[in-house]
């Protein structure tokens, strides 16, 4: 079982359940049986799952649909775009609005904290 988890993390859920079920040497009823009595999910869900974190994790960096998209093992975007709203309950853009509106506020409050430190040390000089 282990082996089967381990090659999940190295594939980022791009490992078909095929080639899963192959490289193990066992039937799918075996594999989503087990996997499910040890995961709680069934191997598809954790494959889809990890799939997702690892596009995820691409785009709070990378900002770039396209791209995360083939690299993530997704068909196309708009199969990313449905998996992001399943797991986040908003779409890309959504989720980049709403990050780019909290980094402006700190942003904002960052300078007035700092423009409020520098009056506070004027008044003392």
């Amino acid at each position: 079982m282990f082996l089967l988890f381990h090659n999940h993390l190295l594939h980022k859920g791009t490992l078909s359940i095929d080639e899963l079920k192959s490289h193990l040497g066992v039937n799918y009823k075996w594999l989503e049986r087990n996997f499910s009595e040890v995961v709680g999910m069934t191997p598809k869900c954790y494959s889809s799952l990890q799939r997702f974190i690892h596009a995820y994790t691409a785009f709070r960096v990378q900002k770039d649909l396209v791209r995360i998209t083939a690299d993530s093992g997704y068909s196309d975007t708009n199969h990313f775009i449905k998996d992001f709203k399943k797991y986040t309950g908003q779409t890309p853009m959504q989720y980049l609005r709403a990050y780019n509106m909290k980094s402006c506020l700190t942003e904002s409050r960052s300078r007035i904290s700092l423009e409020k430190s520098s009056l506070d040390c004027s008044v003392i000089l």
